[in-house]
């Protein structure tokens, strides 16, 4: 298929993507739009592994213990239980005092 002249706006000729082959376009770059994707494609499956190397995996990571985890639970909770009576909005308290605090 041939390259299809256009005319943009302002006058000047402007080429169209032509299909160079079976079902790739040319966008007259000199590479088509499957060989790109495939560039890009590869260019992050490096990143990937670039980020991951530098990350430990996660079967080497250290687990919290039983206890560890069960203080964490308890400091979460008593810190939500700390919030109980505090208004969420003045809508809903429209009587509150004016320096009264919401979450």
């Amino acid at each position: 298929m041939a390259s299809v002249a256009c005319e943009s706006t302002d006058g000047m000729p402007v080429s169209a993507p032509t299909r160079a082959s079976g079902t790739s376009l040319d966008f007259g770059s000199g590479t088509d739009l499957q060989a790109r994707f495939e560039q890009f494609r590869r260019s992050r499956i490096r990143e990937r592994r670039i980020q991951q190397g530098t990350m430990k995996p996660q079967s080497q990571r250290c687990a919290r213990s039983t206890r560890a985890k069960g203080k964490l639970r308890r400091a979460f909770v008593e810190r939500a239980l700390s919030y109980l009576g505090t208004p969420y909005h003045r809508k809903f308290f429209p009587d509150a005092p004016p320096h009264q605090l919401f979450l």
